[in-house]
């Protein structure tokens, strides 16, 4: 069973690996286009590359990563609370010193201590989650601004320096994203 940040890794790989394919297959051009449009068409897509790229860097910053990290930090906090309620069960339970008359209650004063173990293991599965995902957030974030030097790079070599960006490079929904988002 793969984690969740582990799968975000490889979705991320295989997105990177068919940009870069596509990338390699546009470079080459189609045949009959002038070189001039063939130039344009080059820029263009490197322009939208350039884009797509930026856009996922955001995404994932803003949205998937902080929404994985709520979603352990609110589950760490339960499991906290629950274990505090599990030992406070087997504390309760283990004042009483005579069983001799009582066998359900020692049984459960041992399902209560079975499950505050579990229930600690659970917690320290989550806090080392949460560990292993703020780890690989750096990771995930370089290998996102690698991809915007890239192809920040290879619109730069398409571009004559004096040339302006064309539509394509401009969001149409730039002016309207407010918030987190528009960091």
């Amino acid at each position: 069973m793969f984690s969740p940040s582990l799968y975000r890794l490889t979705c991320v790989l295989m997105v990177s690996l068919v940009s870069a394919a596509t990338s390699r297959i546009a470079e080459a051009g189609p045949a009959g286009l002038q070189p001039e449009q063939r130039s344009i068409d080059e820029i263009r897509g490197a322009e939208r590359d350039l884009e797509i790229a930026t856009i996922k860097l955001r995404l994932y910053v803003h949205v998937e990563y902080a929404r994985e990290r709520r979603r352990l930090d609110d589950e760490i906090r339960l499991a906290r609370a629950e274990k505090e309620a599990l030992d406070r069960h087997v504390v309760e339970y283990s004042n009483f010193t005579r069983f001799e008359y009582s066998q359900p209650m020692m049984l459960t004063l041992d399902e209560s201590r079975l499950s505050a173990l579990r229930a600690k293991l659970y917690l320290e599965q989550l806090i080392e989650e949460k560990f292993r995902l703020q780890q690989h957030f750096v990771d995930s974030r370089r290998l996102l601004e690698l991809e915007i030097e890239g192809a920040a790079d290879r619109l730069g070599r398409l571009r004559p320096a004096s040339a302006e960006p064309s539509e394509i490079a401009r969001p149409p929904l730039a002016g309207r994203i407010t918030g987190s988002l528009a960091r």
